[in-house]
């Protein structure tokens, strides 16, 4: 099981009980738990380990076995997965671990690299190799787009005025202008003013900072006060 920042839930596959062995993935969102069906995922497994890469922003899976002692490597696994948040990808790596279980993996930070050592490997025997995983080269993601203003409404259900007047309201509608979807609440206001500020959204309109009451990040909305002391 690993924490996938990029998306901001833990993942976790398979595991084992028993004589059986499973090829669920499932993902935690901080109260729920929710199984996932993805297009790919690897062969079912346990003892196998997760850590994630957060230089390409991705959960990397390897190893791991099955009770089935008569197939290949006594069942043990030499196989990399990637999560990318939706979908397991497998791997092609130029060198690999040996098929193994019973092992950990962690990622190094300071490194940039995922980080192996040791296991069981097909006879039982314990290992004390040491592997790294770097995952190629990284790409810098773009910034995140900024918001976009497609148009300015006075209150639509007043008649969309093309004018407004000091202390009235008006919608913003855009894209890109609030991370969530919410109205204001009490525990946004300061004693008696209106919060200036939703969950890190602000308005400046004539150099001042507006009243807001409501965000929405889709469609992108926002309803902004006009400061009383502007002109109209």
């Amino acid at each position: 099981m690993a924490f996938d920042s990029a998306h901001g839930q833990v993942v976790l596959f398979g595991g084992g009980f028993g004589p059986s062995v499973l090829g669920d993935t499932w993902l935690w969102d901080g109260t729920n738990w929710n199984p996932t069906t993805p297009q790919m995922r690897p062969p079912a497994r346990s003892f196998h380990a997760i850590a994630y890469d957060a230089a390409h922003g991705q959960a990397i899976l390897f190893g791991g076995g099955t009770p089935n002692t008569v197939s290949a490597n006594n069942g043990l696994f030499d196989d990399t997965w990637a999560w990318d948040g939706s979908n397991w990808t497998q791997l092609s790596p130029q060198n690999n671990p040996s098929p193994r279980n019973r092992f950990n993996m962690a990622f190094d930070a300071g490194h940039g690299e995922a980080v192996i050592f040791g296991g069981r490997d097909a006879s039982g025997n314990f290992l004390g190799d040491t592997w790294t995983w770097g995952g190629g080269p990284v790409t810098t993601p773009p910034p995140p787009a900024g918001p976009t203003i497609t148009s300015i409404e006075s209150a639509s259900g007043f008649g969309g005025f093309s004018s407004v007047a000091p202390g009235t309201w008006v919608e913003i509608y855009g894209s890109n202008l609030a991370p969530d979807t919410r109205q204001w609440a009490g525990s946004d206001f300061t004693g008696d003013n209106a919060p200036t500020s939703l969950d890190g959204v602000v308005v400046t309109i004539g150099g001042q900072k507006a009243f807001i009451d409501y965000i929405s990040s889709k469609p992108g909305q926002i309803n902004a006060q006009l400061p009383s002391n502007i002109s109209t």
